[in-house]
């Protein structure tokens, strides 16, 4: 008998640890309302939770370190990646020079038009059009037709052909020398000339230009960012209906507030992308009074000239002669090289130096009003979440805040045993 007695504290802890795992089961489930005071009550509830809590789980940036990233920090990625976006198109980088470009260079002070080939690390510019030809005794192994190949002492090159080993050593060029060639804009300037004296720079071809760039470039990145935001926002709120205890055993309670959810998110959703097309259009039409713009374009229009003055001057840290008559003769050949360019020439390079101001004023536009719209679905979800689940009615309230059969099973099942176990503990005391 003493033998059997000592095995009864290990008995009772064994049956106190198995009536607690039933008991924090059953509670789990959560009680179970038996008329409509006691449903409209978790209904309310649960009502409350969503709107003063489900903007910790999107928007407060309150840390959970062990469960991924907040929809708000994902939100700022998707931004940054609509940046980017921007960032790369051709209306905010109308004068960047980049492999690929049409460019017009100085060169023996003359224009030379080309294509960029390569950019080294200190931004000089190679152009295949300014070459020293043929050089047999470099060797590269591997090198295609036409492929741009860079020695170890930084020199460039490009291979001439497939079978013979011969290059053509390719010139570096300061990147002040260089600018975007304005050909596509020259033409586009010609093919909509007005019967008015084509000596002015026509603003109609501006206006269609930046709406062009605008609906091509800009217009599909605000709709992604928009439609991300809108799937953030869904996920979030699914994910907070689904991890809500207080409802866990009622799933048709969840379904019904999921469906909510989604109704509320379509309609942000929808408000959001007609203030989205309505900023894209009203964007389409440029117009601003920053002042960037017009310092920028009086900058512009004048820096080639300077550049170009600049570096024909000799050069050297001291002891340099300049001959008066010599520094004249090539401030005059820059001077007469720009005006013999055409009427159509200047304009074109005119309207790329304010499609370069403009650009980048209204990038930085789009890239703050955007975001600003598209965050308001994650800001309005709570209130208007709240407003809609206070229209519901008792109706309603009565044939969705139940339990299935399994669960009220389950509850039954987990009660008898937490009360079985409870007496067995009970009886086991008497035993001492």
């Amino acid at each position: 008998m003493h033998l059997i007695r000592s095995s009864f504290k290990g008995i009772e802890h064994d049956l106190k640890a198995k009536r607690d795992e039933a008991s924090m089961a059953y509670q789990e489930l959560g009680k179970v309302p038996t008329n409509l005071s006691e449903k409209r009550f978790l209904f309310q509830s649960m009502k409350e939770v969503i709107w003063k809590e489900i903007s910790s789980k999107t928007l407060d940036g309150r840390l959970s370190l062990h469960c991924g990233s907040l929809p708000s920090a994902k939100f700022h990625e998707e931004s940054e990646s609509f940046q980017d976006s921007l960032n790369s198109s051709k209306l905010a980088n109308i004068s960047a020079v980049k492999v690929g470009s049409k460019v017009i260079i100085i060169h023996d002070q003359k224009e030379v038009f080309g294509e960029v080939m390569h950019i080294n690390e200190t931004d000089e510019v190679y152009l295949k059009e300014i070459v020293t030809t043929n050089v047999p005794e470099i060797r590269f192994s591997k090198a295609k037709h036409g492929a741009i190949v860079v020695s170890t002492d930084k020199r460039v090159f490009l291979r001439l052909g497939d079978v013979n080993d011969t290059y053509d050593e390719l010139t570096p060029i300061k990147s002040v020398l260089v600018r975007p060639n304005p050909e596509w804009i020259k033409n586009i300037i010609r093919q909509n000339r007005p019967y008015e004296l084509p000596i002015f720079t026509n603003a109609n071809v501006f206006k269609a230009i930046v709406a062009d760039l605008i609906k091509n470039e800009w217009t599909q990145p605000a709709i992604d960012l928009l439609d991300s935001t809108s799937k953030l926002m869904y996920t979030a709120a699914e994910d907070f209906i689904k991890e809500a205890k207080l409802i866990a055993s009622f799933p048709v309670f969840q379904r019904f507030l999921s469906a909510k959810a989604s109704e509320v998110v379509e309609d942000l959703t929808r408000e959001a992308r007609n203030r989205v097309e309505e900023f894209v259009e009203r964007e389409k039409v440029p117009y601003t009074q920053n002042h960037y713009l017009f310092e920028n374009v009086c900058k512009l229009r004048s820096q080639r000239l300077k550049d170009e003055v600049i570096s024909s001057l000799p050069s050297g840290t001291s002891n340099v002669s300049v001959n008066p008559k010599s520094l004249a003769a090539i401030v005059e050949n820059v001077f007469t090289r720009n005006q013999e360019r055409s009427n159509d020439e200047h304009m074109a390079e005119e309207m790329q130096h304010y499609l370069n101001g403009y650009g980048k004023v209204a990038l930085k536009r789009f890239i703050d009003s955007v975001p600003m719209i598209c965050i308001e679905i994650m800001q309005k979800f709570p209130d208007r979440m709240n407003n809609i689940l206070s229209k519901t009615t008792d109706e309603e309230i009565e044939h969705i805040v139940v339990n299935p059969p399994n669960v009220i099973s389950r509850r039954n099942t987990l009660k008898r045993k937490v009360d079985t176990l409870e007496k067995g503990i009970v009886a086991l005391r008497d035993l001492f």
